[in-house]
């Protein structure tokens, strides 16, 4: 296992020896975890660039199909005011 030299607040590693603690786990598992977690939530694509969430991106998704669908001209703000006054 390789080891790694990162710069901390003396604040925010009181911070987190004090979540360590309280979780009874070492700082490196405690980092460890927050990178995997960090990685789930922010998936890169094969260029490196981040992706957006997965519920926005199947929204994003839904929301084309539908134009493929229909292909008349929509007017969101227009929607999104119809919406409202039927709500």
């Amino acid at each position: 296992m390789s080891r790694v030299m990162i710069s901390l607040s003396d604040e925010f590693l009181k911070e987190m020896d004090q979540l360590a603690q309280l979780e009874r786990r070492s700082r490196s598992e405690l980092l460890r975890e927050a990178m995997r977690f960090y990685f789930t939530q922010r998936p890169l694509n094969r260029r490196g660039v981040p992706l957006c969430d997965t519920r926005v991106c199947q929204a994003v998704k839904q929301m084309d199909e539908l134009a493929q669908k229909d292909r008349t001209p929509w007017n969101s703000t227009a929607a999104i005011r119809s919406w409202r006054k039927s709500h």
